[in-house]
């Protein structure tokens, strides 16, 4: 494993307790952002997403916190 990959990792991990969350169990399509570009951002999702597939976004937003948690999921 790379040294950036688990950067990667425990960011994520650090995101997911923050927010509630086990790190082990969120779905694979899983994002974050520095909490300034956060609303820049969330008008870009239509960029990623695919309109075809049934799909559910959550995105995780704490003012005190660096970070904001995207977590997407679809439905096959």
């Amino acid at each position: 494993m790379t040294e950036e990959t688990k950067k990667a990792e425990a960011l994520i991990e650090e995101l997911a307790g923050h927010f509630g969350y086990d790190a082990k169990t969120m779905p694979p399509c899983v994002g974050n952002w520095p909490r300034e570009k956060a609303m820049e951002y969330l008008t870009r999702l239509s960029e990623v997403l695919d309109e075809n597939r049934k799909f559910r976004v959550t995105v995780d937003y704490d003012p005190e916190f660096p970070r904001v948690l995207l977590q997407i999921s679809y439905e096959d």
